[in-house]
């Protein structure tokens, strides 16, 4: 299956190719893709009693990504 992103296409069938890899890692704040450890890392503290005064929250675990989607809403907003 081929998904288009921002005008790119993206294979999103089981494993990324390296080009839709670099592909998505470049929409990105970032530039890259998470790795797996940065993911367990947040949700192992969510899990943990450390978070526990965290209710009810939404925690964008995404390197920036929901954020720049947020500024260009905004932007157009104030045109």
């Amino acid at each position: 299956m081929e998904q288009v992103l921002q005008g790119r296409r993206l294979n999103i069938t089981g494993a990324a190719s390296d080009a839709s890899e670099s592909a998505l890692a470049s929409l990105s704040p970032q530039a890259r893709i998470a790795e797996p450890r940065e993911i367990a890392a947040a949700v192992a503290w969510l899990l943990s009693s450390q978070s526990r005064f965290v209710t009810a929250a939404v925690v964008p675990i995404d390197g920036g990504w929901s954020t720049q989607w947020r500024s260009a809403q905004q932007r157009r907003n104030t045109r």
